[in-house]
């Protein structure tokens, strides 16, 4: 017997002294569980918001990027426990939760498919952001286009190039990058 198993039952005999319905208690019993699952799944998110608000990477949280790192992970962990909880939820439901799982792989697997170009400009501005490849203001170099960098996102880097225009690149298709802010250079 697992811990929610034993909490399921201490919840389920004390309904049971109180009330003379059976069919009460384990609606009461339900509800009470199913408070306990999103009180567990807000508790947890809590906590590893304040773990990330406290680890040294992410001190630099007033910078766009840390924000944007900071935001990313606690998204990607904020939607895990969720799928977690409502698995859990389900389960007390009495729903059978390994189809549901099967069919979650196969709607992340279609949905991976279809957004490949999505997830490419994520995965990249993850990297660039987490690298710190160049920070807003630096002077760089992508392809043909040379600008001050205005805005880096998760999707899109923007960089507004000397004449004003603002120039958006997705993350996927920066392959390489020349920062001029980093060593300047002299001009001739």
């Amino acid at each position: 017997m697992n811990l929610v198993d034993i909490i399921r039952e201490e919840v389920n005999n004390l309904f049971s002294r109180f009330l003379n319905s059976t069919s009460l208690v384990d609606l009461l019993t339900l509800i009470v569980m199913i408070l306990f699952w999103l009180l567990l799944g807000y508790v947890v998110i809590k906590i590893v918001r304040l773990i990330i608000l406290k680890t040294e990477k992410f001190q630099d949280l007033h910078t766009k990027q840390g924000m944007t790192m900071r935001r990313l992970i606690n998204n990607i962990i904020r939607s895990l426990f969720f799928f977690w909880i409502a698995l859990m939820i389900l389960n007390e439901l009495g729903i059978d939760i390994l189809p549901v799982l099967a069919g979650a792989g196969v709607v992340a697997f279609a949905v991976g498919f279809g957004a490949q170009e999505l997830i490419k400009d994520v995965i990249g501005g993850f990297f660039l952001i987490l690298e710190k490849t160049f920070s807003i203001g630096d002077t760089i170099t992508i392809g043909s286009n040379t600008g001050v960098v205005e805005d880096i996102g998760l999707r899109r880097t923007k960089i507004k190039n000397w004449k004003g225009e603002i120039i958006t690149i997705n993350n996927g298709d920066i392959k390489t990058v020349i920062n001029l802010s980093i060593n300047p250079s002299i001009a001739v």
